[in-house]
């Protein structure tokens, strides 16, 4: 039974250090944007990069594990996370670690979709359920400690934009030692190998309907979460009275951290339960955070940090539900691949605009424009929910 627990250790430890990897950056940007005297849209499209890396990676990377297998496709995405990071480290200006956060960001989509194949293969876990538990608690801790050690780190070190990542470089290096000593077993039916990328929507009708609605909460999710990941540490230095690298940090942590709780918490609540929650924590986390801007109320972004948190998790437990419910087996992967995508959008078109707007209008104008556009969005969202259900109601009758 030990022996059985040795590989799925070092399976979780393999996920838990390279989400940590991917995620450390985002207290780092206003040092960086002091340093090298970057305007906002630079910061954004720091951001981006990291983004448009994962969905590259999604696309067309995502089967790469059926065909050569989790172990080696774990390694490689372990060997980019510490390149990644090594340059990230180095880094001498903004298009240097842009290049470093792409990098990352592939080997994001590399190490999601193999350590979730690994887990599976090697739990020693009674059930598949057990195993995905597992599987979503780590993920999301890793993305929350990620931030939050480089946020203390950077503000320990006074303002280092080296000494974050050094923990991160020495245990990703010890995992990968580790992995390549274990033998693990080659898949036993190897696919051949498809860069192509398969998106599918479910067959026209209502259940289509119902999915852009799921969608658009997963664009609204990865919108949300985007601002904090990419511009927190510069607005809420306008109204916290301590600020710095660990604050900002430990915002977008607790982000991570409380949606992973309320995953785990309201996992039994229903599917139309769930979604109307989703678009009401979307509003509400727009709403707080536009007060706090104006009011620099502390309480008031606390609050924010939650509503947020628990519209991130709300919409993508609707999202998912939603897909399982509206898609067979043969069309399911690549339905939940459109899913994603959507919601990688949410984390780059958005953000983008809002760079923009920073720029020209200043952060705290850009920030209330952009939650502006997503209260009109939650809404419509909301508006939609009810007017589907009626009509499914109508054509019951």
């Amino acid at each position: 039974m030990q022996k059985r627990w040795i590989p799925f250790t070092w399976v979780c430890a393999a996920l838990l250090s390279g989400t940590m990897g991917t995620a450390l950056a985002s207290p780092l940007y206003p040092l960086y944007q002091q340093l090298w005297q970057l305007q906002p849209s630079d910061i954004t499209t720091m951001f981006i990069a990291y983004m448009a890396g994962t969905l590259l990676s999604v696309l067309f990377l995502g089967r790469l594990s059926d065909s050569l297998g989790f172990a080696k496709v774990l390694r490689a995405g372990l060997v980019l996370v510490l390149v990644g990071v090594c340059l990230s480290a180095i880094a001498q200006n903004a298009f240097m670690l842009s290049s470093a956060r792409v990098i990352i960001g592939i080997a994001s989509g590399l190490i999601s979709t193999s350590g979730m194949m690994g887990m599976l293969q090697t739990s020693p876990l009674p059930n598949e359920a057990q195993t995905a538990r597992w599987y979503a608690t780590l993920n999301g801790f890793g993305f929350g400690m990620g931030p939050l050690i480089g946020g203390v780190m950077a503000q320990l070190s006074g303002g280092s934009v080296f000494v974050p990542y050094v923990p991160v470089i020495i245990l990703t290096a010890l995992v990968m030692f580790q992995l390549w000593r274990i033998p693990f077993a080659p898949p036993s039916e190897p696919k051949k190998t498809d860069f192509k990328p398969r998106l599918a929507f479910p067959e026209a009708g209502l259940g289509r309907k119902q999915f852009y609605l799921a969608a658009g909460g997963a664009f609204a999710a990865f919108a949300m979460f985007s601002l904090y990941a990419s511009l927190a540490g510069s607005f809420i230095a306008d109204f916290l009275p301590c600020h710095g690298p660990a604050i900002s940090g430990g915002a977008i942590a607790m982000v991570l951290f409380l949606s992973s709780l309320t995953q785990l918490s309201l996992r039994r609540l229903s599917l139309a339960k769930t979604y109307l929650a989703a678009t009401v924590m979307i509003l509400m986390a727009n709403v707080l955070l536009v007060l706090t801007l104006h009011l620099h109320s502390v309480i008031l972004f606390a609050l924010s940090v939650i509503a947020t948190a628990m519209a991130h998790s709300l919409a993508l437990m609707a999202g998912f539900g939603k897909v399982q419910e509206v898609t067979h087996r043969h069309n399911r992967a690549a339905v939940v691949s459109t899913f994603l995508v959507a919601g990688y959008c949410g984390a780059i078109l958005p953000v983008m605009a809002l760079g923009w707007l920073a720029d020209h209008l200043g952060i705290s104008t850009a920030v209330t424009l952009y939650c502006a556009a997503f209260m009109v969005w939650a809404i419509a969202l909301f508006s939609g929910f009810v007017y589907l259900k009626r009509r499914r109601h109508a054509l019951s009758i």
